[in-house]
């Protein structure tokens, strides 16, 4: 469940409206929180029936004397600003999503992720009650199932000698700078994903043997199932490198056993929250980072 919060102080505005309606589209929440429209119960029954929130409820009175506990926040310290220059800026954290005990029992992950001012003077909240999920830049890894293919070797032998310095130590890293950019733009644009590749040939079998008949399709038919066979191959290499074991034979067609080791293995390795010294709970990478520093 994802729970989009902006406190916006007036919403009858063409320009907030076309802000907001970005922001839903950008967020896809299942439930929406406004906060000092000041607007009427009317205009507010407009406005939402545009945002395709047409069922609404009233609840001012909604935190008085519940218990409440504070859900952790991302990405920005201060959650308003009056928007003046200098001394006379004032930024405040005044916004603040906060639940009951009952409710963290539920969704012990949650996290809110506040989004950057725009036509409002307060930051936008989107609640993910499962928490966010974050996904960093993969490292470069050199794939075990590049070796297979020949051209591979020319990519490489190309990039390595293509690069000069006088200095050996910079003339090797830049070799194998040379060598990884060049390893990735193959990789993206002739290597391909193995996994589609696989179910391009797999359709284009299925059309060339509904014509069993036809010698340019058997000869077709021929050729795929050779180019399959060997793509079968590459995808266990794949998966044997990226599960991590120390298995002596790689042609035991055990691929499914290699992807549900490599998934099990993220899993267990993930590290979702973690509660610092001050008893906070930290969801965010970066928060999680800095506090193992």
């Amino acid at each position: 469940m994802i729970v989009f919060a902006w406190n916006y102080k007036g919403l009858r505005q063409p320009s907030v409206i076309r802000d907001l309606k970005a922001l839903l589209r950008s967020s896809s929440p299942d439930c929406l929180i406004l906060m000092e429209t000041k607007a009427s119960y009317v205009t507010m029954q407009r406005i939402l029936v545009q945002l395709h929130f047409p069922r609404f409820v009233d609840c001012s009175k909604a935190l008085d004397n519940l218990g409440m506990l504070s859900i952790p926040s991302s990405s920005f310290y201060f959650t308003s600003s009056n928007n003046r220059h200098g001394r006379n800026r004032i930024n405040s954290c005044i916004d603040r999503g906060v639940a009951n005990e009952n409710w963290w029992g539920l969704f012990p992950n949650a996290s809110i992720k506040l989004l950057p001012q725009s036509t409002s003077d307060h930051n936008p909240q989107v609640l993910y009650c499962f928490g966010q999920h974050t996904f960093a830049k993969r490292p470069f890894i050199f794939e075990a199932a590049w070796v297979e293919d020949q051209r591979s070797y020319w990519v490489i032998n190309q990039a390595w000698f293509t690069n000069s310095h006088l200095r050996p130590p910079t003339k090797l890293l830049n070799k194998i700078q040379t060598s990884r950019v060049a390893l990735g733009l193959w990789n993206k644009c002739q290597f391909g994903n193995i996994q589609t590749n696989i179910k391009s040939i797999r359709d284009e079998l299925a059309i060339l043997q509904r014509y069993p008949n036809d010698p340019i399709a058997v000869d077709r038919d021929r050729n795929l199932r050779h180019h399959l066979n060997h793509l079968l191959k590459l995808e266990e290499v794949l998966w044997f490198q990226k599960s991590r074991l120390k298995w002596q034979l790689k042609g035991d067609k055990c691929t499914r056993f290699f992807f549900l080791t490599t998934l099990a293995r993220r899993k267990s390795n993930r590290i979702d929250c973690i509660k610092d010294d001050f008893g906070s709970w930290l969801s965010s990478r970066n928060q999680i980072g800095q506090a193992f520093l």
